[in-house]
């Protein structure tokens, strides 16, 4: 089965659900990710708080060192889809992207673009920032592990 993750700039949501589900390495399980808008982004292979997340649970040795584009070809030979959210969908949906029948949206609020862009923050906003993505990170891990339940009981039919 293969299974491929969509955000925005694939810096941050998809690339820490890519990496989790790849850490569970599952037999016969190919996953990766790629980003509505990740060409047009100039934030580097991955956000610093992703990183951070990464290192922290010692994943990185599942991670892919740099952003997709999504692209028709890119979505085109995935057996299921998750969208990080609906405008994630509603983008592939508005290119008539191939997305097939078996998809999934989930509701994963996208990484507040306020440390991404140069400025300094002081020391409260950066632990809230934090925070905010060990919540999302937590997030993530919840819909991952039900994904991973759902697949299970389906190959049991």
């Amino acid at each position: 089965m293969k299974i491929h993750f969509v955000c925005t700039g694939n810096i941050y949501r998809s690339r820490l659900a890519e990496v989790y589900l790849k850490s569970k390495q599952i037999p016969n399980l190919s996953v990766s990710s790629s980003g509505t808008k990740a060409s047009a982004q100039l934030k580097g292979p991955i956000t610093w708080y992703a990183q951070r997340i990464l290192q922290r649970n010692i994943l990185t040795s599942f991670m892919s060192y740099s952003w997709k584009n999504t692209e028709y070809q890119t979505l085109k030979n995935y057996d299921y889809i998750i969208f990080m959210s609906i405008d994630n969908y509603n983008i592939c949906k508005s290119k008539n992207y191939p997305m097939g029948n078996k998809y999934e949206i989930w509701d994963i609020p996208d990484f507040d673009n306020v440390n991404l862009n140069g400025k300094k923050l002081n020391k409260e906003a950066e632990i809230e920032l934090i925070e905010n993505s060990e919540k999302t990170f937590s997030k993530i891990k919840n819909k991952v592990d039900q994904l991973i339940k759902k697949i299970q009981s389906s190959n049991k039919k």
